[in-house]
């Protein structure tokens, strides 16, 4: 059982905190330029959200 969770799991040189605070704050980047762009009445597009969470 410990080798399939290690499989799915895999140790990072990153901490996972580190990992959990990034992705949390591109959500929170990606919301607010949902935000703002929609209350410009003027939807940001999936590419211009999809650059924002790849980096």
């Amino acid at each position: 059982m410990d080798r399939i969770i290690a499989d799915i799991i895999p140790a990072s040189r990153i901490h996972y905190p580190v990992i959990f605070a990034r992705f949390f704050g591109a959500i929170v980047c990606g919301g607010l330029i949902g935000f703002e762009r929609g209350a410009r009445d003027c939807p940001a597009s999936c590419r211009a959200l999809m650059s924002l969470m790849s980096t």
